[in-house]
């Protein structure tokens, strides 16, 4: 509890700064997007790729090019 209330005050504190609100509004994003690249580089390794925008070929249908080989 007790480092709650000191997040709390550190809060108020940057609030309470003689910044701007564009240098406020600047950092908290740089903060956010720090942690998106930072759980990204931290995050485990996926063994199946995927990608956006994907027809999902890769599901075990046949293609065009084998149905045209089959009479």
């Amino acid at each position: 509890m007790e480092c709650w209330m000191k997040f709390k005050e550190m809060v108020k504190a940057f609030g309470e700064r003689n910044w701007t609100l564009g240098e406020k509004v600047l950092l908290l994003t740089d903060c956010v997007l720090l942690g998106i690249v930072i759980g990204a580089v931290w995050s485990p390794k996926r063994y199946r790729s995927s990608v956006i925008g994907s027809y999902n070929c890769g599901n075990g249908a046949e293609t065009a090019d084998e149905d045209e080989d089959v009479e």
